[in-house]
Parts: C-alpha cells; sequence; structure tokens
C-alpha cells in the first residue's frame, strides 16, 4: 500500500467513526490541540428540461456518485493570545491546503490579526464551513470569487460581541480559461445584532461588506454549477470578460434565529468598471427558511457571526 492511500485509509477511517467530525484532543498548560478528519460523498440523479437540450445539448448522464472530499484538520490556541488551523484537503486528482492560519488575538487597538490562507470576510455560507451549512450546496453568490486567498485580516468586535468589524488585504493567483493572472483585493465587513439574546438562541443578525479587486489582466469570469457538484454543465457562465479596470463588490446580509427556527438570506453586487468598453453590473442573491424538527438549534459562533456545529439534544442510540 502506497503512503498515499495509507493516509486516505486513515482518513476513511476517521470519518466513519463519526459520520460528521471526530477529533483528538491535547490539552496541557499552555496548549490546547484539535486533530480530526471527515469525509464528503456525494451521489445525485438528475435530468434536464427539455428547453435546455437545444442551448446546452442533451445531457451526458443523469447523476452520479462521488468521494467529493477527504479532510484532515489541525487547530488549537497556545499561551490564550494564539490559535492556529490547517486545514488539508485530498480530492480524486489532487491534495490541497484549503485553510491555514496563526492569529494574534487581544492586542491593543486593532483587537485581533490574522495572517495565511484564510476566508475573505464576506458572504454568510463562504464563511460556514460545509459541515454546517443549512443545505448541500452553498448559493449562488458563492460563484462570484473564491472562498479561501492568502492575505491578512485584523477584527474586533464591540458592545458585548453585539457589533464587530473586519477588514482584509489578499493577493493571489487565478485561473480563468487557462489565464493566470495576479489579483488584490480588500475586503471589508461589518456585522451587529439588532435582537441578541443568546440564552434562548433569539438573534437578529443584519451585516454589510465591500470588496475592491484589481488584477494584472484585466479580466474576469463567472460561472456555476446548478448547485448540483456532479452537474456536467455549468448552465451559468459570462465567458471570459476582458478590459476590467477594477470591479467593486456590495453585499448585504441578515438571518433571524428563534429556537429552532432559522430564516437566512444574502444580496450580492460585482460591478465591473472598465477601461474602454461599457461597465457591466452581476447580481444574486436568495433566501432560505428551516426547522429542526426534533428541537435543535443552529447557533452563530461568537467571534466571527457564522454558523458553528450543531450538538444533538438526544443521542440517537
Amino acid at each position: 500500500m502506497t503512503r498515499k492511500n495509507t493516509l486516505l485509509t486513515v482518513l476513511l477511517f476517521v470519518g466513519l467513526i463519526n459520520t460528521s467530525f471526530s477529533q483528538f484532543k491535547s490539552i496541557t498548560e499552555n496548549r490546547n490541540i484539535k486533530l480530526g478528519g471527515f469525509l464528503c460523498l456525494d451521489a445525485a440523479n438528475f435530468n434536464q428540461d427539455e428547453g435546455l437540450d437545444t442551448q446546452f445539448g442533451t445531457l451526458q448522464n443523469s447523476g452520479g456518485y462521488e468521494v467529493r472530499l477527504a479532510a484532515f484538520h489541525m487547530s488549537g490556541n497556545l499561551y490564550e493570545n494564539i490559535d492556529f488551523k490547517l486545514f488539508t484537503g485530498f480530492y480524486t486528482d489532487k491534495a490541497n491546503v484549503i485553510e491555514a492560519y496563526v492569529t494574534l488575538k487581544e492586542l491593543p487597538v486593532i483587537g485581533n490579526f490574522r495572517i495565511g490562507k484564510i476566508r475573505e470576510p464576506m458572504r454568510i455560507e463562504a464563511l460556514t464551513s460545509r459541515k454546517h451549512l443549512t443545505f448541500l450546496e452553498r448559493s449562488l453568490p458563492i460563484s462570484f470569487f473564491p472562498i479561501f486567498n492568502e492575505g491578512a485580516m485584523v477584527f474586533n468586535s464591540f458592545f458585548n460581541n453585539r457589533l464587530h468589524v473586519q477588514t482584509s488585504y489578499f493577493k493571489g493567483n487565478s485561473s480563468y480559461d487557462n489565464v493566470v493572472t495576479n489579483e488584490s483585493s480588500i475586503t471589508s465587513r461589518m456585522t451587529g445584532h439588532v435582537i441578541s439574546k443568546l440564552e434562548n438562541n433569539h438573534v437578529w443578525h443584519i451585516g454589510v461588506s465591500h470588496r475592491y479587486r484589481t488584477d494584472t489582466e484585466h479580466i474576469y469570469k463567472i460561472s456555476s454549477d446548478p448547485e448540483a457538484h456532479l452537474s456536467p454543465v455549468k448552465y451559468l457562465n459570462t465567458g471570459l470578460i476582458t478590459d476590467v479596470s477594477h470591479i467593486n463588490y456590495f453585499a448585504g446580509e441578515t438571518a433571524y434565529n428563534y429556537r429552532n427556527w432559522q430564516l437566512q438570506a444574502e444580496y450580492l453586487s460585482s460591478q465591473l468598471n472598465r477601461n474602454l468598453s461599457e461597465n457591466l453590473q452581476f447580481s444574486s442573491y436568495y433566501a432560505q427558511v428551516s426547522c429542526f424538527v426534533t428541537g435543535e438549534e443552529k447557533r452563530f459562533n461568537k467571534n466571527m457571526y457564522f454558523y458553528g456545529a450543531i450538538s444533538p439534544k438526544e443521542n440517537f442510540s
């Protein structure tokens, strides 16, 4: 058995112990380290409206099955004011460092400083782990730019954690139709709780965010699966847009929790400013409602205002 196969076997074993999450803790006076992993399996069966056959062609397959992701992660705290995370994903054809950062906490004035490959502070569903999403796939706004990027971020909270501010700078490479470009972005987000009764999970959250993006090749593209990862067709595809000077993204978000009920909605607009060509604008939005019929509650993470794990009220057995 090769080393890669051995590692995948270990990850599969860890994922089977607990279908969603399994972790090992090593705790000493100045260290808290968590190790874990999970396995994502996808199966789907779908069909295409006849009206789309002419435009996109007949579907070559109507679904399938895949091992979407086998993941290993390590996180923890050092000396109470440093935390870190390493999140590595293994796919069918490659391995990739998805997230890796170090955070200095409780700094004067700025509060917290994080550096590495991190989530850009924009879009609720981008700031929520795939393990804790309400639905199988993230909604359309996720297709406008990547979730993770290399950069640095400062963030802080005020008024007893009712107001939270994040601002960040990112720089990295992206590929559009095999054209590699060097991108820079400045992303900021401000969120707050209009209602904050955390003891009975009665919370109304609102937020706004902005992203300014430039790149060396002056290009941009949006393409998206129809919220089904196994789909062989991307029905939404702008093609390669050229002559892009810079892009402004604006987003608004809201989420309302009352015990085991939850409502969430977001709107995202991207405004493409071009040098000699006509300016363009794209927008997307969604709204979703969910309820846990067995009484569990979906709660905000107190630090970054995104959703964390859901604890079962009773063991299955």
